[in-house]
């Protein structure tokens, strides 16, 4: 884009637990989810062979999770 702005992919993996206690109206929740994108790293590796010469640029992962649990009230 030409604000300077770049897409890059990226994946999430999450899960959750939802469990009712001995009160059929009460129950805990909790769920975590884990946030994985590659960026660039600044390196840089070039090498050459029989088929010619490669540039590949390196990276590195920025890791992200967020975590939550709770109280659930039936009415």
């Amino acid at each position: 884009a030409g604000d300077g702005s770049e897409w890059r992919f990226a994946w999430t993996l999450g899960g959750g637990l939802k469990v009712a206690l001995p009160n059929p109206r009460v129950g805990l929740r909790v769920d975590a989810r884990w946030m994985v994108t590659p960026v660039p790293s600044g390196d840089y590796a070039t090498w050459c062979d029989a088929w010619g010469c490669y540039a590949a640029g390196g990276r590195t992962w920025l890791h992200q999770g967020q975590a939550s649990g709770g109280l659930t009230f039936a009415f």
